[in-house]
């Protein structure tokens, strides 16, 4: 009799210690992401064109787009993050699958050009569609990815302009490109051999 006790007892302590164990790892990954959002900076929810501008004003922020935006009521746009100073994006863009369609800009003012002109930070989940021309350095979604990490994005329309050019990214060094793919048509204007034009 004891010895089947001290075997129920046994069950039900497995069984409660159990449950809490799962109540407790339910709690913990909100409070994980949580942290993760702060290390981030100030977090924005965006939902229209003059929001999107606006991320040049805080490029540390983290951001998340809430829905398709269309930038063809901007005749020229200018690249979030730019190579002057310490002026790249270093923050977190999430796009949640959403695109940004309609984004026509002159890229003969910058020296790189995109949605995003120098990204050090991460941009993920996020299609564009942009019509990128008499650029320096281009890609459809960022110009020069320096050390940063983009991820499930594409691109498409059409990126021209000097050298260093692509769909997706125009030039990228020690950073990382994962799951992406670009459509956009690619070409270069130089009269000389052109440097690294086309593909991703």
């Amino acid at each position: 009799m004891k010895k089947v006790l001290t075997i129920l007892l046994c069950f039900v302590a497995i069984l409660f210690g159990t449950e809490g164990l799962r109540a407790h790892a339910a709690v913990a990954e909100p409070a994980r992401a949580e942290a993760d959002a702060n290390l981030r900076g100030t977090s924005y929810t965006i939902s229209t064109a003059e929001q999107l501008a606006n991320v040049a004003n805080d490029l540390s922020g983290s951001y998340t787009l809430a829905n398709d935006i269309d930038l063809s009521g901007y005749a020229d746009w200018a690249p979030i993050g730019v190579a002057t100073g310490d002026q790249s994006f270093k923050g977190y863009f999430n796009g949640q699958g959403h695109t940004i369609r309609g984004l026509t800009m002159t890229g003969s003012g910058y020296s790189y050009s995109g949605l995003f002109g120098v990204v050090t930070g991460t941009v993920e989940n996020l299609n564009v569609e942009i019509t990128v021309k008499d650029a320096n350095t281009a890609g459809g979604l960022v110009g020069y990815l320096n050390g940063g990490t983009v991820e499930c994005c594409s691109a498409a329309g059409s990126v021209s302009g000097q050298n260093d050019l692509g769909g997706l990214g125009g030039l990228c060094q020690n950073g990382t490109i994962r799951n992406c793919y670009a459509t956009a048509s690619v070409t270069s204007t130089s009269e000389k051999q052109a440097d690294g034009c086309g593909g991703l």
